[in-house]
């Protein structure tokens, strides 16, 4: 689904007035609703459980795609040999699913670095309550396009830093899996 869509979705589920706040109302587990996005404590913590939930599919898509390049012949060769079901997976299994786990987290640090999407759409520029939702998209958002259409603060020295310490942090997984790719052909 579109970010735009889940950012969406994140909005109303967890509105005050929400599916969520209904629920947990009816069953008594709280006595008034919950401000999920609305309070410094908690804003940050939902985003990132709906934009795991949101991410999670492609995740699982990778892993089982490794899964399934698992040999079955290597499978029973260390049977075979004496190993067990924990070792199999330890030795057989792990090994092939290391460049699927290798490119989730590249993949999942490009997003969570630079993917701003929910908290612009659902906390806007200034990032929910008192900036607690705030990450570097919305950092280097704020500092190239200024807070507001009022505000004329932008600083695009300070967004290119921004961009060169993220693809800087982004890097080193970057190089490990197109170096391991590059050793497996």
């Amino acid at each position: 689904m579109a970010g735009a869509a889940v950012a969406y979705l994140v909005d109303l589920f967890v509105n005050p007035r929400g599916p969520l706040n209904a629920i947990l109302m009816q069953f008594g587990l709280v006595d008034s609703p919950i401000p999920f996005l609305g309070s410094e404590d908690s804003a940050l913590i939902t985003l990132a459980m709906f934009y795991s939930w949101h991410r999670m599919g492609f995740a699982i898509m990778l892993i089982l795609s490794g899964i399934l390049a698992v040999r079955a012949d290597l499978l029973e060769a260390s049977m075979l040999d004496g190993a067990n079901r924990w070792q199999s997976i330890k030795n057989v299994v792990l090994p092939v699913l290391g460049p699927a786990f290798v490119l989730i987290t590249v993949i999942i640090m490009v997003d969570v670095f630079n993917n701003a999407d929910y908290t612009l759409l659902i906390m806007g520029a200034e990032a929910g309550p008192f900036r607690s939702t705030d990450i570097m998209g919305t950092y280097l958002y704020r500092s190239a396009f200024g807070a507001s259409a009022a505000s004329s603060d932008a600083n695009f020295g300070m967004s290119a830093a921004i961009g060169i310490i993220t693809a800087i942090m982004i890097l080193p997984a970057a190089l490990f899996l197109a170096l391991r790719n590059l050793r497996n052909k």
